[in-house]
């Protein structure tokens, strides 16, 4: 039994001329997650930001480690309540951006209020998403 010397197929006749161009194989962690120890993906679970293209069911990536800056996305537990709004600094408040509810939601100092993470990227899915990964 004859044991192999090389991985690679013989070259027969000319070389392919494509050969320099081999695509390099995307990763989506690379491409979409900075620091990948801060951060963290959920699904929108409302329209409320559809006027600027975040959809319910669309894949949101948050980062933690990120201090949130004056008309960020950002997602935020606010009494309890899981939101993913504008955030707007100078009054401390959140904004929707629906064009059925564009009222601001102020943060009073007796809400409790907890930034998960500044959005940093989304996600849309044209087809139905398996939910249950994040079960």
């Amino acid at each position: 039994m004859r044991s192999p010397t090389s991985t690679t197929t013989p070259i027969h006749g000319f070389e392919s001329p494509a050969k320099d161009y081999a695509v390099k194989r995307l990763c989506l962690d690379d491409i979409l997650i900075e620091k990948s120890g801060s951060t963290y993906i959920t699904i929108m679970s409302d329209d409320q930001m559809n006027q600027i293209g975040l959809y319910k069911n669309d894949l949101v990536i948050l980062d933690s480690d990120l201090t949130p800056k004056e008309a960020d996305i950002v997602c935020v537990l606010l009494n309890g309540q899981l939101k993913c709004r504008m955030l707007a600094l100078h009054p401390k408040a959140l904004k929707p951006c629906h064009s059925s509810n564009p009222t601001l939601e102020f943060i009073e100092e007796f809400d409790d209020l907890i930034i998960v993470g500044v959005v940093t990227r989304t996600v849309r899915c044209f087809r139905k998403l398996n939910t249950s990964i994040f079960d």
